[in-house]
């Protein structure tokens, strides 16, 4: 019988869900949507670690599978009164522990391990030096991976907007979310130690982040040992707004629409703040897609599904952008450096998948070669071409 002991800490949960039936997970969980198989639900899911528990289920490649393709987006938690995305990190901690892993994620593990994040680049491109660090702020400017490596002009527009901030650069840690989320928590809790000391070395009493999910990373699992306040800069973004320090008005009549993050509105809480700075551009209206604020369907690359099974992710991805141009808003906002670029994928991909239908939705090769029929902006770089 397979040893499932971190997800045996759930035993009366699990049962609890298979004893109740509810279904309430299935409706619009993102996964579900794809695969129309019960099994890919939360549901489903706690139904297979039971049969792994009992000895009726064996685990399979498939059951690997179906550990790693959860979003941990936490829409059926949203609709539940059970912790299933708890439930499911310690089960794909079990997987990881007996060895049973994804090969993609082992490759960003590994990256990690060897360059400080996922993505096999050089921790010198962190330096910003448009950036004026100064080391004795108070207020810390986390880039996190992906836009402190791929996007420095968001970074540029928030320090230029905080004014005085120490920037870590090149010695900024990864959060390691990939590690928290993937199921390998022994190699995060390794990390995390030498991430808290590295934060707490700058003193800093606020830490200053565009990144949803280094957010929710410092929030959750580092803010009581580095103590700081973790804020994500949409709140200073709309405090500058509501002083009125900030003005935004667009030249011509715009229908735009915003895209909720999992871990900054469902996790985070934070959902009215970016529609009142939206609402506050003048000659600019925003309408609200079919799913949004706690309700909002995820990109599709959460929880390393973007790595692991790109197929299915862009195939979430892609219904999320029919729902934006479902609104006939032709411009789609977030903030989140992940799904900004999923959701640019997903809809280069409808529009690809208009003139080749042969294509794979999850090959980018040739996605510079077509216009999606909605723009996605980060929110602070629309904003900025918008400034008064």
């Amino acid at each position: 019988m397979a040893e499932l002991k971190n997800t045996k800490k759930h035993r009366e949960e699990i049962y609890t869900c298979n004893r109740t039936r509810c279904g309430f997970c299935i409706q619009r969980c993102p996964v579900y949507e794809v695969m129309l198989l019960e099994t890919y639900s939360s549901r489903g899911r706690t139904l297979v670690a039971r049969g792994i528990m009992e000895g009726a289920i064996t685990i399979t490649p498939e059951v690997v599978k179906l550990a790693n393709s959860c979003l941990l987006c936490g829409y059926c938690e949203k609709n539940c009164a059970l912790e299933n995305t708890t439930i499911f990190r310690d089960f794909k901690e079990d997987m990881v522990e007996q060895g049973l892993t994804d090969k993609y994620l082992d490759d960003a593990v590994g990256s990690l391990n060897e360059f400080g994040n996922p993505f096999k680049q050089n921790a010198k491109k962190r330096a910003i030096p448009e950036i004026k660090s100064n080391p004795n702020s108070k207020t810390l400017l986390f880039g996190g991976c992906t836009y402190g490596l791929n996007d420095h002009q968001t970074l540029i527009h928030m320090a230029e907007l905080l004014g005085d901030v120490n920037y870590l650069g090149e010695e900024e840690p990864c959060c390691n979310n990939l590690l928290f989320d993937a199921g390998y928590i022994q190699q995060f809790k390794e990390k995390k130690s030498e991430v808290v000391k590295i934060l707490k070395k700058t003193k800093a009493k606020e830490i200053v982040t565009g990144c949803p999910t280094c957010f929710r990373m410092l929030k959750e699992e580092y803010a009581d040992e580095i103590k700081a306040e973790p804020i994500h800069f949409i709140t200073k973004l709309y405090e500058m707004v509501k002083k009125g320090e900030l003005k935004f008005e667009s030249k011509e009549p715009l229908k735009v629409t915003w895209h909720d993050p999992c871990h900054l509105g469902r996790f985070g809480g934070i959902i009215d703040e970016p529609r009142e700075i939206i609402r506050s551009v003048k000659n600019v209206e925003l309408v609200e897609m079919e799913n949004s604020g706690l309700d909002s369907y995820c990109c599709g690359a959460g929880s390393g599904l973007l790595m692991s099974y790109p197929e299915l992710a862009i195939e979430i991805s892609k219904k999320r952008i029919r729902e934006a141009l479902a609104t006939r808003a032709t411009i789609l906002l977030t903030f989140c450096p992940t799904c900004e670029f999923t959701l640019e994928k997903g809809g280069t991909t409808i529009a690809r998948d208009e003139i080749d239908y042969d294509a794979e939705d999850f090959d980018f090769d040739d996605l510079d070669k077509v216009e999606s029929k909605i723009k996605v902006f980060n929110l602070l770089e629309w904003l900025v071409s918008l400034k008064k």
